[in-house]
C-alpha cells in the first residue's frame, strides 16, 4: 500500500490525480466540514421530529443510516416516514429540503471544487510542458545573436 502511494507521482495520469488532491485538499476539507455539520443537523432534527413515529429515525445512528441511504440511493421519501401519521406535510418538507440542500446543492459544490482544481492542475501542467520549449528556443536565439554580432558591448560607466 505504501509503495503504491509513493509511486503515484511517477505515473503521468496518476500524478495528475495526486496533484489534484494536493491542489484541492483544503477546499475539500472545508467542504466536508460543512457537509458534516449540515448532515448531523438533519439527523438530529429527524430524530427529534420523527423519532417516535419512524423506525428510520428512532436513534441518532439509525437517522444517520437513513440519511446516507437517502443520499446514495436517491430514495428521498422512505416508506417508514410516509406512514408516520396524520401530519404528512412535515415529512415532505423535511425530505424536499434535504434533497435540495444535500443532494443538489452540496453535491454540485463538491463537483465544482474538483473541476476547478482539475482545470488549475491541467493549466499548470501545460505551462510546465511549454516553458522548457520556449526557454530553449530563447537560449538558442540568444547564442546565435551573440555569435553573429560578437556579443553586446557596453561603454565604460554604463551598466
Amino acid at each position: 500500500g505504501v509503495r503504491l502511494l509513493l509511486q503515484l507521482p511517477a505515473r503521468s495520469k496518476l500524478s495528475l490525480l495526486t496533484r489534484l488532491f494536493k491542489q484541492t485538499g483544503s477546499d475539500v476539507f472545508h467542504f466536508l466540514c460543512l457537509f458534516g455539520v449540515v448532515f448531523v443537523t438533519y439527523a438530529v432534527s429527524g430524530v427529534v421530529l420523527f423519532g417516535g413515529k419512524s423506525s428510520g429515525f428512532s436513534t441518532f445512528n439509525s437517522g444517520i443510516v437513513t440519511l446516507l441511504t437517502m443520499t446514495f440511493t436517491g430514495n428521498l421519501m422512505p416508506d417508514s416516514l410516509v406512514a408516520s401519521g396524520p401530519n404528512t406535510i412535515l415529512p415532505v418538507v423535511f425530505y424536499l429540503s434535504f434533497g435540495l440542500i444535500i443532494v443538489l446543492l452540496l453535491s454540485n459544490v463538491f463537483i465544482s471544487i474538483l473541476s476547478l482544481g482539475f482545470s488549475q492542475v491541467k493549466e499548470k501542467d501545460v505551462q510546465l510542458r511549454l516553458k522548457p520549449v520556449w526557454f530553449d528556443i530563447y537560449k538558442g536565439l540568444a547564442r546565435r545573436a551573440n555569435v553573429l554580432f560578437g556579443g553586446v558591448r557596453t561603454r565604460k560607466g554604463q551598466a
